[in-house]
């Protein structure tokens, strides 16, 4: 009985001091007339993980999916072409990753350049072996200079 009794004066005392020290009950989580806000956050908390949960797996979805083009890039069975427009159509849901080439490559002529010069470094980052890595390099130099052919120079005689 005695037990009971020190917890009901220590509520009402909290309750009677509540007015004047406030933040207190809601720091010590005794704050039950803000139950409605707090249940509306902890709804839209939900619904923002949620969001955050698909974003996660889209953003998974693509790293598995570029991982997959890079395997078949290193193999010889796709081409840089072939990869650039799946990278592409990727990339074409993530404007923040569009935005994040032009800052990393300024100096390419066109998105499309951007996209194809990342899919080589990607690709290159995935090698460990120096020799496969310069191989790799070499025949995706030659691709990219059939993808985007070097600008001809002023006065040249297009026929060649």
């Amino acid at each position: 009985m005695r037990r009971r009794t020190t917890w009901v004066a220590a509520g009402a005392a909290a309750v009677a001091l509540g007015p004047w020290l406030p933040g207190w009950l809601t720091a010590a989580g005794l704050d039950a007339w803000n139950t409605p806000a707090l249940r509306r956050q902890v709804a839209a908390n939900r619904r923002e993980e949620a969001r955050l949960d698909g974003e996660i797996a889209d953003i998974q979805s693509q790293v598995r999916g570029k991982e997959r083009l890079v395997e078949e890039l290193i193999a010889g069975r796709l081409t840089l072409t072939d990869a650039t427009d799946q990278f592409e159509a990727m990339l074409a849901a993530q404007p923040r990753t569009a935005n994040g080439l032009r800052l990393l490559y300024p100096d390419a002529a066109s998105d499309r350049e951007r996209v194809a010069r990342h899919v080589v470094d990607y690709t290159r980052a995935r090698l460990t072996d120096p020799a496969e890595r310069d191989r790799l390099g070499a025949r995706m130099t030659t691709e990219m200079s059939l993808l985007f052919p070097p600008a001809r120079a002023a006065g040249a005689d297009p026929m060649g």
